[in-house]
């Protein structure tokens, strides 16, 4: 009988419920995305995936990974005016209010055509 080869990640896994660990953790996915590289991170219920959005091939790497196409792009938290207006084509005046009277303190996530540059 031979032994199973254990699992081993494929990237490096932080431990992020200490203050060092978690700063840590953000600086070692930050690096990431820097890189071109996508960054695995909880959320209150489940897993997301996360990557630079300006990035085609990032972009192009989360889609793979969750087996969509571009028919089904995945959600993009903007932080600000500037960031929206550099993914989408054309963000209607009413996306903009809700964007300002809905994203505090977290980013949002407005609907809306991408930008071909982008994806």
């Amino acid at each position: 009988m031979t032994d199973k080869p254990k699992w081993q990640p494929l990237s490096p896994i932080i431990d992020c419920t200490t203050e060092e660990g978690l700063a840590k953790g953000i600086a070692a996915a930050a690096e990431a995305v820097r890189r071109g590289e996508l960054v695995v991170m909880p959320t209150d219920t489940v897993y997301g995936l996360g990557a630079d959005a300006f990035s085609r091939d990032a972009v192009r790497a989360i889609l793979t990974a969750k087996g969509r196409g571009r028919e089904m792009p995945p959600p993009v938290l903007v932080p600000n005016a500037p960031t929206l207006d550099g993914l989408a084509t054309h963000v209607p005046s009413y996306a903009r209010q809700l964007r300002c009277a809905f994203s505090r303190p977290a980013p949002s996530a407005v609907p809306g055509p991408a930008s071909s540059q982008i994806w």
